[in-house]
């Protein structure tokens, strides 16, 4: 996944991520935050939601297509959890998701890579460490 959106990126595609800034999982966040320096260097713009906890899966591109569902776009859920989304092109609901995702991205805050330097130590090697059991969590 991170090598498809710095892909995106470097290519000059619009690649942003809207994080949760309250995690429900401490270590899946840990996890999330260990990636952001190198996604944010290779031109991936990261947000965090800030009222609260955010837990949709929504793609949306070329203001034509977009999906939405529970899939989480990893092994587990695509072969595991059989977990499913919803693909639209085309129609009138990609406006829908495109104008609600832009009314989330204003409840964010823009994470910059100064404010990755600011996690502490721990955070960062126990983020590094996850890396190794990602595909488990």
């Amino acid at each position: 996944m991170v090598s498809c959106l710095t892909y995106a990126a470097q290519r000059g595609v619009e690649t942003m991520i809207i994080m949760p800034r309250i995690p429900d999982k401490k270590m899946v966040n840990m996890l999330g935050h260990s990636y952001y320096g190198e996604l944010i260097d290779r031109g991936v713009r990261i947000f965090e939601y800030k009222p609260g906890f955010i837990h949709s899966k929504v793609v949306v591109s070329d203001n034509c297509k977009a999906t939405v569902g529970t899939v989480n776009f990893d092994y587990r859920s695509f072969y595991l959890h059989f977990e499913c989304g919803v693909y639209m092109c085309g129609c009138g609901a990609v406006e829908d998701v495109e104008k609600d995702y832009q009314s989330t991205l204003e409840q964010c805050a823009e994470i910059t890579r100064e404010d990755c330097k600011k996690y502490p130590i721990w955070k960062k090697l126990i983020g590094r460490a996850l890396r190794l059991i990602a595909p488990l969590l």
